[in-house]
């Protein structure tokens, strides 16, 4: 357990958990024709249903996710990160704009010390969250 929260990239769930309490202060899913999700726990904290039909499907192909948000509609909401988006989906926090997103809110975090005396490959980093609308393209 406590390997579990003294590792870094576990410790990303508190600005996820504060980038989640915008969109729901704001209501900002209400009405959005489609939803994207670069962490999927952004959904489980949400505490959406599993699969809603209108989630963006991500793909680990990082140029059929860039037509994925491309392709998405005018008004779509999401929240995107630069960890596990990044990891898994290979777009960066700073492609949005291009891709016709702005950014309705930001939050930073920096990891906790932790394992990274013990296992010195396991480096902390800078933990971002954004909460996205698109607004064209």
């Amino acid at each position: 357990m406590i390997y579990y929260i003294v590792e870094p990239l576990h410790q990303r769930i508190f600005p996820l958990e504060r980038a989640c309490e915008f969109v729901a202060k704001h209501d900002l899913l209400r009405g959005s024709p489609m939803i994207i999700f670069g962490d999927p726990m952004a959904q489980a904290t949400l505490g959406l249903p599993p699969n809603p039909g209108n989630l963006v499907l991500n793909d680990c192909d990082a140029a059929k996710e860039r037509e994925h948000l491309r392709q998405a509609p005018v008004g779509s909401v999401g929240l995107w990160d630069n960890q596990h988006a990044m990891a898994w989906f290979g777009v960066g926090i700073s492609e949005l704009r291009g891709l016709g997103y702005s950014i309705l809110f930001q939050t930073d975090r920096e990891a906790w010390f932790g394992v990274e005396w013990v296992e010195p490959g396991n480096v902390p980093r800078d933990q971002v969250y954004v909460v996205i609308r698109k607004d064209g393209m």
